[in-house]
């Protein structure tokens, strides 16, 4: 799916959409197999120092928190789900990070963690969805509509209306789903909110 839906996020947003799509529903893999592979994109994403080493218990709160941050894409796309969980998620990485706003000297509002390490990382990329929000960007953050897929994907449309994280793969797919429906006298799938 990776080459053929990119659809860079804006920014620092970019790297909360690379952070979901370590995990390739559809291909199923998953580059978060051990703390190591965490550690690695983490840096890479300039989340943690240089040689920063994790341990299993920030590799689990990371596959939670990319977990957490795909079912907020999903009600982005007016997907029904429950999004408590993932919500109360990011507070309490946010409280166990120590994260906090400060005025910028340009008058922008940004966010330190106090703590470092993995969860000092994980707090920072907590930190990016929350400026994404103060950006007005974090909404057009979405995972793709099909179920099969669910791949991060920037909304670049007009209306912010995208559904599908390539239309001609995914949203291609639903239509010919909902046509051999339609004509083999099978039930319709339900669509989504608001398509």
């Amino acid at each position: 799916m990776a080459e053929l839906a990119s659809r860079d996020a804006p920014d620092r947003l970019e790297v909360v959409r690379a952070f979901v799509n370590t995990r390739d529903l559809e291909a199923g893999t998953d580059a978060l197999a051990t703390p190591g592979d965490l550690a690695e994109h983490l840096v890479a994403w300039q989340l943690l120092p240089e040689h920063g080493r994790l341990a299993p218990a920030d590799l689990r709160l990371a596959v939670e928190l990319r977990e957490a941050l795909r079912t907020l894409l999903r009600s982005h796309n007016g997907q029904r789900v429950e999004t408590g969980p993932a919500t109360d998620l990011l507070n309490r990485i946010t409280a166990l990070a120590g994260l906090s706003p400060a005025m910028t000297y340009s008058g922008t509002v940004s966010y330190h963690a106090a703590r470092g390490g993995g969860i000092g990382a994980l707090g920072a990329l907590v930190a990016i969805v929350y400026t994404g929000e103060a950006q007005g960007t974090w909404g057009r953050l979405k995972a793709c509509a099909s179920e099969a897929c669910h791949w991060a994907y920037y909304d670049t449309s007009r209306n912010r209306a995208s559904r599908w994280c390539h239309m001609q793969l995914c949203g291609n797919r639903a239509k010919a789903q909902t046509f051999r429906a339609r004509h083999s006298g099978s039930p319709l799938p339900t669509p989504p909110p608001g398509s």
